[in-house]
C-alpha cells in the first residue's frame, strides 16, 4: 500500500521530516540546526554528508529511505552541524579524513 510519503520527491521528503521534526519533543530540539542551509541533490556522493551548513544528498538514495530511515539521517547530519564538526575539526579533517569521520559519526551515532 503506498503512503503520501512514498508519492513524494526527495525536496518533498526532507520537508515532511523537518515537519516530523517540530512535532516531536525530542527532536524539536533539532528542527530550527535541521533548517540552516541548503538542502543540496548531487549523485557526487553515496548517501548524505554536511559541510557544517549546507547537507548534501544522493536523491537516489533519499527515495530508498523510510520516513523512519530518512528521520535519522536528517537528525545524523543535523547533529554533525550542532555539534560543529565541520568547523571546529577542519583541519582534523583535512589531515585524517577516514578516521575524523569515523570518530564524528561514532559521537554523533552515540547520542
Amino acid at each position: 500500500m503506498s503512503t503520501v510519503f512514498d508519492r513524494m520527491t526527495p525536496e518533498q521528503r526532507l520537508i515532511a521530516i523537518n515537519v516530523d521534526f517540530t512535532h516531536h519533543k525530542e527532536f524539536a530540539k533539532l528542527s530550527g540546526v535541521a533548517c540552516v542551509g541548503n538542502n543540496i541533490f548531487t549523485n557526487d556522493l553515496p548517501t548524505a554528508g554536511t559541510n557544517g551548513r549546507d547537507v548534501m544528498y544522493n536523491p537516489e538514495f533519499v527515495m530508498r529511505q523510510s520516513r523512519k530511515q530518512l528521520r535519522f539521517v536528517v537528525a545524523h547530519e543535523s547533529l554533525h552541524k550542532a555539534l560543529r564538526h565541520c568547523t571546529e575539526y577542519e583541519e582534523t579533517c583535512k589531515r585524517e579524513p577516514k578516521a575524523s569521520n569515523i570518530a564524528m559519526d561514532y559521537v554523533v551515532n552515540s547520542l
